[in-house]
C-alpha cells in the first residue's frame, strides 16, 4: 500500500554520504549496518526509532567509540521524515481500498512500533475503511492469528 522502505533507504544513502569512513566503502559500510540491524531486529523491533538506534550501534563499530550528542543530532536530522512518520500511499491504492472497503471487511495489519505506526495520521484517516487496525512489533504468523481471533474474525484452531 505505501512503500515505507523507500524513506529508510533514503536515510540511508544519507548516512553512508555523512559517515565518509576513511578506509570502508559504501558498500562495507552498509553490510556492516546490515549486521546490525539483523542482530538487533529480534530486541528492537523495527520502526524509525530501532533504525536510528542501529545507525549509531554502526557509527560505534566503526569509530570504535560512543556517538557524540551532536553527531546523534545529524543522525536524526538525516531521518527526520521516518521520525514525522510520513507515508505516501502507492497510486491507485486509495481508491482500492474504498471500492474493496465498501464489499469486504478489510484488516490493515503493520509492523513496527506501536506508538510509531499510531502516531501515523494519514494511517489513522485510512483506519476508518478498515474494520480492525492492529500493529505488530514484528511479522509473527502466531501473533496475527492471535490478534485475528481476539476480533472475532476467525475461530479458535483455525487461521
Amino acid at each position: 500500500m505505501w512503500q515505507n522502505n523507500v524513506l529508510f533507504e533514503r536515510v540511508v544513502e544519507d548516512y553512508l554520504d555523512w559517515l565518509a569512513h576513511p578506509t570502508l566503502d559504501r558498500g562495507e559500510i552498509r553490510s556492516i549496518l546490515d549486521d546490525v540491524e539483523a542482530a538487533n531486529a529480534r530486541s528492537n523491533g523495527y520502526g524509525a526509532r530501532a533504525f536510528l538506534a542501529n545507525l549509531a550501534e554502526t557509527f560505534q563499530r566503526l569509530h570504535a567509540r560512543p556517538v557524540k550528542p551532536e553527531e546523534q543530532q545529524e543522525i536524526e536530522q538525516l531521518a527526520t521524515a521516518l521520525l514525522r512518520h510520513d507515508i505516501e500511499l502507492m497510486p491507485g491504492v486509495g481508491d482500492v481500498l474504498e471500492q474493496l472497503g465498501s464489499r469486504h471487511d478489510l484488516y490493515l495489519l503493520t509492523k513496527g512500533d506501536r506508538t510509531e505506526q499510531n502516531a501515523r495520521s494519514s494511517l489513522r484517516a485510512w483506519c476508518t475503511i478498515f474494520w480492525r487496525c492492529g500493529s505488530f512489533r514484528k511479522r509473527m504468523p502466531r501473533s496475527t492469528g492471535r490478534w485475528l481471533r481476539s476480533t472475532g474474525s476467525i475461530r479458535a484452531g483455525h487461521g
